[in-house]
């Protein structure tokens, strides 16, 4: 299993990964121009399970554009 978080929340992220026991990494955002994004993650970080970390307490632009 493997956790992902957006780089603003990778403190949080990284503490519920030791908490289970697993990895963090963190999910690469573009926002372009136009008002889209592209997410990347690196296909050898991809495991058969895996949390998303998306925090809503003060949530930035890209967490909740990302979530909707």
């Amino acid at each position: 299993m493997t956790v992902f978080a957006f780089a603003q929340q990778q403190e949080p992220a990284q503490a519920l990964a030791t908490e289970l026991g697993t990895a963090c990494s963190i999910v690469e955002c573009h926002r372009f121009p136009d008002g889209e994004s592209c997410i990347q993650i690196e296909p050898e970080l991809i495991a058969d399970s895996c949390v998303v970390y998306a925090s809503l307490v003060q949530p930035d632009n890209i967490t909740l554009h990302a979530a909707g």
